[in-house]
């Protein structure tokens, strides 16, 4: 979901476009899409995600830049206006450098609670404690995950179970696990947080987030939301472009 502040592109990887009920373009809204760097695959599945993920660190970073370029070239002979700011989901670290490369703001967007936002954020200490990867696939049905964790700010009575199950790796350099250190690292660059859920529900969390991030804005359920939505031409719109 894009808010109002968002430049009026949604980037989806180039082998999502070829969805036939994907629409070209809005009045007030157009897709574009930039390479994956990744081989072609079936049009109505997604891809290998931990590939892609790898790909987004290494392959997106310039032909993201160059559509930002292209636009702004385009702002000066036509009504197109030029990228003002951009809202990115929160994986997508790439844009952060983008964004300090034009000068440009830039919103972080997790679709996830405040609480995943924060395992994420504190997978680097469970490392830096010798918590994780696990040392092998034994620990994952000999009782180890039942490990407290009792000094996370924010996350009381934890197990390690509890936390987002990308730390049940057994290889440390498994990929997503250092993708997800990352990205949870370099979040501080961003202009604003959002996130998808209420501060009654997740009070503790989202205090806990908001002495190390930027201001953090929480706009869930994001289901409720789509709910309220009256603009009728959306509905040509789907949530996920694959098949369902």
């Amino acid at each position: 979901m894009l808010i109002d502040l968002a430049i009026r592109v949604q980037l989806q990887p180039s082998f999502e476009i070829q969805r036939p009920q994907l629409p070209r373009r809005l009045a007030d809204f157009h897709f574009a899409t930039i390479p994956d760097g990744l081989p072609p695959s079936d049009a109505d599945s997604t891809q290998d995600i931990t590939s892609l993920y790898d790909s987004t660190s290494k392959n997106f970073l310039v032909p993201f830049s160059n559509l930002i370029s292209k636009l702004n070239h385009a702002s000066s002979s036509s009504d197109v206006p030029p990228v003002t700011c951009i809202v990115s989901d929160a994986c997508m670290s790439f844009t952060l450098d983008a964004v300090e490369k034009f000068g440009i703001p830039e919103v972080l967007f997790w679709t996830l609670s405040a609480c995943g936002v924060l395992g994420y954020s504190y997978y680097k200490h469970l490392v830096e404690r010798d918590l994780v990867p696990l040392k092998d696939a034994s620990c994952l049905t000999n009782g180890y995950l039942e490990t407290t964790i009792d000094w996370i700010p924010g996350m009381n009575n934890i197990r390690l179970k509890d936390l987002p199950s990308f730390i049940r790796a057994t290889d440390p350099n498994d990929i997503l696990f250092n993708f997800l250190i990352n990205e949870s690292e370099v979040a501080f660059k961003a202009s604003a947080i959002v996130l998808n859920t209420f501060d009654a529900l997740e009070r503790a969390a989202i205090e806990s987030l908001s002495s190390n991030l930027p201001p953090i804005y929480t706009i869930g359920p994001l289901h409720f939301i789509l709910n309220q939505i009256s603009d009728h031409r959306l509905k040509s719109i789907d949530t996920n472009f694959w098949k369902e």
